[in-house]
């Protein structure tokens, strides 16, 4: 039964899903239609999402299995495909040179959002979000260019790879602002780029942001990859997928660290949004009820999509397929970080095990129940309207008799 009901709300948000992906496709002429259509898409994806997380302790694991997730395995997403290297001979130079390449032809183009969520970048224009990935890229060719020329121990990269982020960040807000480029603020000439370092957080962190080890490791230092329990050199395609899905995701989680930091200060300076942002949010409405979505959707995943996250031992990744960014998930023990919650966030895991635990028992409970009512309709109550129905004809027939 509770699987029938889930394959039902399924299908019928699959339905409505399919229906307004195919109005997106279409050309619209009327902004706010499209900004509709893709509210509504974005509302059936976290319908789905969460019509799934609350039934799928109540599922077997056949069925569960069989389910279409919102955020597909990365482990299945990794499939062979045709990838030049340009080398019959596999080294990570070779490599990280070809995902640059790969990553560089499909950054140029207009990415679209289909992570089922807001983005950040989405509120700057074309020029200004190519040129930021553009920049990020850069500045992480150059890190790895320099780690293989520095030998610098596993332990020590991780500490060598933090202390460069907010430089690295500060960098490339620079070279996507332009260095020469100024804009009256208040009636003032002022340096865009040396405004926003200046006015711009360097050292917030996203903590979905998997170990850098996992990427610098097979690119610096040559390590092989674990994945479905193998350890696979860097001439595998599902190793060379995985490395570019983890660039693909550290370009994305901080360019999404940038553009929030440029909303914050197009705020308070509204020459500044005519050059970096879309038109849409030339408006002082528009672009506060942008940032205000953005902090309501941080607060919500902070305080609940984040902790079940960490229990059920998934990280959230983004990656590019096809000028698309799309989650998907590594699986991953994150024992560590679950250790670290705070109380509130450590009862939302509370629950969790609750309901896991408690789960059996109201499936069993409802089985019972329904062998039971069973058993009444058949053996009582069915029994005594064949009585009754019986008494009724022998009755009509006593009296057909005296007739």
């Amino acid at each position: 039964m509770l699987d029938r009901l889930l394959e039902g709300g399924l299908c019928q948000i699959n339905r409505s899903l399919n229906f307004t992906e195919s109005l997106l496709y279409t050309p619209l002429s009327n902004r706010l239609q499209r900004l509709i259509l893709e509210g509504r898409k974005r509302e059936l994806l976290k319908a789905r999402a969460l019509l799934l997380n609350l039934w799928d302790p109540l599922l077997s694991t056949d069925t569960a299995s069989s389910q279409d997730s919102t955020h597909q395995s990365i482990n299945y997403m990794i499939s062979a495909t045709n990838i030049d290297i340009g080398s019959n001979e596999y080294n990570s130079h070779l490599v990280w040179k070809t995902i640059r390449k790969r990553l560089e032809k499909v950054i140029t183009s207009d990415l679209s959002n289909g992570t089922g969520c807001l983005l950040a970048i989405e509120g700057l224009n074309y020029e200004r979000r190519r040129d930021l990935f553009l920049a990020l890229l850069s500045q992480l060719d150059e890190i790895i260019n320099c780690l293989y020329c520095e030998e610098i121990c596993i332990e020590r990269l991780e500490d060598y790879w933090k202390k460069l982020q907010p430089e690295i960040r500060k960098c490339a807000l620079i070279e996507m602002a332009g260095a020469y480029v100024q804009l009256s603020q208040k009636g003032e000439l002022k340096s865009v780029a040396d405004t926003l370092a200046s006015s711009c957080a360097w050292y917030q962190e996203d903590k979905e942001l998997p170990h850098p080890k996992l990427m610098l490791g097979p690119l610096v230092q040559t390590q092989p990859i674990l994945i479905d329990g193998y350890l696979l050199s860097l001439d595998d395609p599902r190793a060379f997928l995985r490395i570019e899905i983890l660039v693909s995701n550290w370009l994305i989680r901080n360019a999404e660290l940038i553009a929030a930091e440029i909303l914050s200060t197009c705020s308070e300076w509204p020459e500044l949004r005519s050059y970096l942002l879309h038109r849409d949010l030339v408006m002082t409405r528009n672009l506060e009820r942008l940032r205000n979505q953005l902090n309501a959707q941080e607060w919500w995943n902070l305080c609940f999509e984040r902790p079940i996250r960490l229990y059920e031992s998934k990280r959230l990744l983004w990656q590019i397929n096809d000028a698309t960014i799309i989650p998907c998930i590594l699986t991953e023990p994150r024992d560590e970080e679950l250790l670290d919650l705070v109380w509130w966030q450590q009862l939302v895991t509370l629950i969790l095990e609750t309901r896991d635990a408690v789960s059996p028992q109201f499936e069993f409970l409802f089985q019972q129940a329904g062998n039971l009512i069973v058993l009444v309709l058949t053996e009582v109550i069915g029994k005594a309207i064949g009585l009754i129905v019986r008494g009724i004809l022998q009755g009509m027939g006593r009296s057909f008799s005296r007739i």
